[in-house]
Formats: structure tokens, C-alpha cells, sequence
């Protein structure tokens, strides 16, 4: 995998914008060679220049660290899940491109971090290409699922009038059930 491979897709300019905000949330999901996953917090993630999404691993022999290597040999994906502070919610599906140990991306991250959490030591700065992107808050989901799947509705939505004919129809049911059910011999 070259790093000319990316961006599968490009990530909108309001993304990109959320994912370098402080206070988003950047949480990367991986799976190990078992399938079991594993998801960490990582509030270093941003994206650069080129679209390809980066972040600092800050311990050598992690978890992350080990199912991204995998991922890299074995072109796995990854899951980067971002979380607005407005509610916004994003699951990008990305594949490990590089992991730079050294040289100019390195420097200049460990640079950074160093400034801004002294004592922390980074181990290696992960390079993530962005494979698709979906809109995962809650208006979005319920859109979708509504387009989807317009005949699953919880019974308390219909009782409660989103068709006032259908409501009123299956309040009476429902009324003449619980009555019959109360006058039952068998009670």
C-alpha cells in the first residue's frame, strides 16, 4: 500500500473542520487477530494537507498499535469514531497507511506533543487513508431509518396520532382487548 493510495474519498471541508477541533471526541476503533475489538480514545487524531487522517500513538507496545500494524501488513480496516460537541457523530472507515516512527512527521508531532503534554513520550505517528464516511447522529439515523423501513413503528407512536384515523382505530382495539381480557372467564 503507497501513500499515493490516498484519500479513497475526500473528507468535507466541515468534517475535516470538527475532526482538528479540541473538543471533539476521536475515538479509533481496530480489531485483533482474534476479532475482538478494541477502541481508544484519541484526542491527537487530525487530518493533513493531503486528507489522510493522523494521529500520535503515545505507548510502543499498544493494543492499537499492534492491530494497526496488522491492519498495514494485512490490509484491515479501521473505524474512527468522531463526536462533536453540537452532537455531530461520524464513523469513518479508514485502512492504516503508514506508521512513522521517524523522520519529518515524527519530528514534528513529537515536537507538538512534547510542548503540550511535557513528560509524554511518543512512540509513532499512524496515517490513516479515509474509505468512506458515514453520518451516524441521530437525525441522520432516524431519516435513514424511517426511508428505509417507514412500516416500523413502535405501537405508542401509532396510538399517539401520526395518523389520526390509525390511532384511534387501534386505541379502540387495544381498549376493547384489555376490557375483554379483564372480563375473561378464564381470569
Amino acid at each position: 500500500m503507497t501513500e499515493e493510495s490516498c484519500c479513497a474519498i475526500p473528507l468535507s471541508p466541515e468534517l475535516v473542520a470538527l475532526i482538528r477541533r479540541d473538543d471533539t471526541i476521536k475515538i479509533v476503533a481496530t480489531v485483533d487477530e482474534r476479532g475482538v475489538p478494541h477502541a481508544v480514545r484519541k484526542g491527537s487524531l487530525t487530518v493533513d494537507e493531503a486528507g489522510k487522517m493522523l494521529f500520535v500513538e503515545l505507548i510502543e507496545s499498544s493494543r492499537t498499535g499492534r492491530n494497526l500494524l496488522r491492519g498495514l501488513w494485512f490490509e484491515k480496516s479501521c473505524s474512527i469514531l468522531v463526536l462533536g460537541p453540537d452532537d455531530e457523530a461520524y464513523e469513518i472507515e479508514g485502512t492504516p497507511l503508514k506508521v512513522h516512527i521517524s523522520g519529518p512527521v515524527y519530528q514534528h508531532a513529537y515536537v507538538q506533543y512534547k510542548l503540550r503534554y511535557p513528560g509524554s513520550d511518543p512512540a509513532a505517528v499512524w496515517v490513516i487513508r479515509p474509505d468512506r464516511v458515514v453520518d451516524q447522529s441521530w437525525s441522520m439515523r432516524m431519516a435513514e431509518e424511517h426511508q428505509r423501513h417507514p412500516q416500523f413503528l413502535h405501537l405508542d407512536r401509532l396510538v399517539n396520532d401520526p395518523i389520526p384515523l390509525v390511532g384511534r382505530w387501534l386505541q379502540s382495539l387495544l381498549h376493547d382487548r384489555a376490557r375483554a381480557d379483564l372480563t375473561s372467564p378464564d381470569r
